[in-house]
């Protein structure tokens, strides 16, 4: 194993990786994007590597992946990726009473 790496991925069929968010390499080197460390925790074990978002806003709607790459050419990294979707949520907390007509609050 040469890199695994979690990131945000280009949309589409390509699935091309724009920006690295944690990089794990060969040697045990473990690194976060500055500006990530709030919006992911992670954990591994011998068998297990496991990425956590947290903390989401709207703008971090994206298409998130993980790309292990064994280093050898001849070998296509093996790559997987989840589209993250941030939408509204009720918790009971707090009771919102109005009627909307043609986009307009009454």
């Amino acid at each position: 194993m040469q890199e695994i790496t979690f990131a945000i991925w280009e949309s589409g069929d390509d699935k091309i990786l724009s920006k690295k968010i944690v990089a794990l390499d060969k040697s045990g080197n473990f690194e976060v994007r500055s500006g990530y460390d709030s919006k992911i925790s992670w954990s591994y074990s011998v068998n297990k590597l496991t990425f956590m978002l947290k903390n989401l806003t709207i703008q971090d709607q994206a298409l998130y992946g993980i790309s292990v790459e064994f280093g050898q050419l001849d070998q296509i990294p093996l790559t997987h990726t989840v589209r993250v979707s941030i939408g509204a949520s009720y918790t009971g907390q707090d009771e919102i009473n109005s009627n909307t007509r043609n986009g307009k609050t009454k």
